[in-house]
């Protein structure tokens, strides 16, 4: 449960996913339960299928220049010019490289911050600083190591807190005299 493990958890989730979900596997899990639709629309035409309908939003003209981002809009922006079969094929030519293009540096993102998570893994965690007894001389590991567990008890019971240190200076006041005599 620490930020760590789930992490590490969704790491592998994502790699077993990418193997495990492929278009084979999942279509021949249909056909061995034998939901596999001969004709892949008909479950999609169902009167029981219920589409989502999206608000109306007006469409406005825009005359701004806009540079493609995806090769389908690549494909869009010349479907309106019938051109050649020779021109078509070089724009579906245009539009499959800059697919592969933004595939390429998606994934290249994703290393990259991949990379940074594993980085900051390694990193040492920062030492806080202890707050030592005045009536030691030295912090013990034990306390050094209580000292995160005091934190989170004193955030919850600030109350309960109030009323040990009204105990411990009565406590403190017994101990006095103890270190006069020596």
């Amino acid at each position: 449960t620490t930020k760590v493990g789930k992490a590490n958890f969704l790491e592998f989730y994502a790699k077993a996913r990418e193997i495990g979900l492929r278009k084979k596997n999942v279509q021949s899990g249909w056909k061995a339960t034998g939901l596999y639709p001969k004709n892949v629309a008909k479950p999609l035409n169902s009167r029981w299928v219920v589409v989502a309908k999206r608000p109306a939003i007006p469409l406005r003209a825009t005359s701004d220049i806009s540079t493609p981002k995806r090769g389908g809009d690549v494909v869009k922006l010349f479907a309106e010019k019938s051109g050649s079969p020779t021109s078509r094929l070089s724009i579906r030519k245009a539009a499959a490289a800059l697919d592969k293009v933004a595939m390429e540096v998606i994934l290249r993102d994703r290393e990259i911050e991949g990379l940074r998570v594993q980085l900051a893994q390694a990193k040492p965690a920062k030492r806080r600083k202890i707050v030592q007894d005045p009536n030691e001389r030295f912090a013990s590991l034990a306390q050094a190591n209580r000292e995160p567990q005091q934190r989170v008890q004193k955030a919850r019971n600030a109350v309960q807190e109030v009323i040990i240190v009204e105990g411990e200076s009565s406590s403190e006041s017994e101990e006095e005299p103890a270190l006069a005599r020596r």
